[in-house]
């Protein structure tokens, strides 16, 4: 039931204005309040939180890609624990694709406390309590990586990545579409028997098989007049 009268403001953010300390400190499960840290970012205060904390638990997050593996086959739906016959997070009848670690905005993985509590989403932690990326990236308040686990059960589309340049210009024109800024430099780590394609056959290479074999001859279509 909802309070009868207006509810007390039981953050200290009127507390740290009032006194301006150069560090605002959190112990066990305590975090910091929408409030609180506006008000450390405000007045520069460094904020330490769950100091003596257990571990924090991350979940990932799922994404069914078409080409990705059937439940039952997939890595991914076994790392998640949704590999099982009466998972009830996802139809089976839904590939599991990709398992995705980190704060992307277009899947940022939860935080869990083992010790209960209701779950929150990385990117808020990070903002609130960036000590936990060390001191190099306490400014940007993200992680400079996203971990992946891939499921791949047939072809996937062809990808081109932009330099960080590019990346930061295209975040910055369309971000519904390109929804961070960076150029997504990627290392690749075979968990199993794996076989893949990445780039194109040499020049030279596809001229000759454009020679040989009609369908592909057709599908590329006469070179311009004086073209090659």
């Amino acid at each position: 039931s909802g309070c009868s009268r207006p509810c007390k403001d039981e953050s200290v953010a009127g507390t740290l204005r009032m006194l301006h300390p150069d560090v605002f400190a959190n112990g066990g499960k305590q975090r910091a309040t929408d409030k609180e840290a506006s008000v450390c970012a405000e007045l520069g205060i460094k904020m330490v939180i769950g100091l003596g904390v257990e571990m924090l638990i991350l979940q990932p997050f799922t994404q069914h890609y078409d080409w990705g593996k059937p439940r039952s086959k997939s890595a991914v739906a076994a790392l998640t624990g949704a590999d099982a016959f009466n998972s009830p997070q996802v139809p089976s009848a839904k590939p599991y694709a990709e398992l995705w670690m980190g704060d992307h905005p277009s899947g940022p993985s939860q935080v869990h406390s083992p010790s209960g509590g209701t779950p929150g989403c990385l990117i808020h932690t990070l903002q609130t309590s960036p000590y936990m990326l060390g001191e190099k990236l306490q400014e940007v308040k993200q992680l400079p990586f996203l971990m992946k686990v891939l499921s791949i059960h047939k072809a996937l589309s062809i990808q081109a990545h932009p330099d960080r340049s590019l990346a930061a210009k295209l975040h910055a024109e369309r971000p519904d579409v390109y929804k961070d800024a960076n150029h997504k430099p990627e290392i690749a780590i075979a968990l199993t028997d794996f076989e893949a394609l990445c780039g194109f056959r040499p020049i030279p290479e596809l001229v000759r098989l454009a020679d040989a074999v009609p369908e592909l001859s057709d599908a590329i279509g006469s070179p311009p007049p004086g073209g090659v």
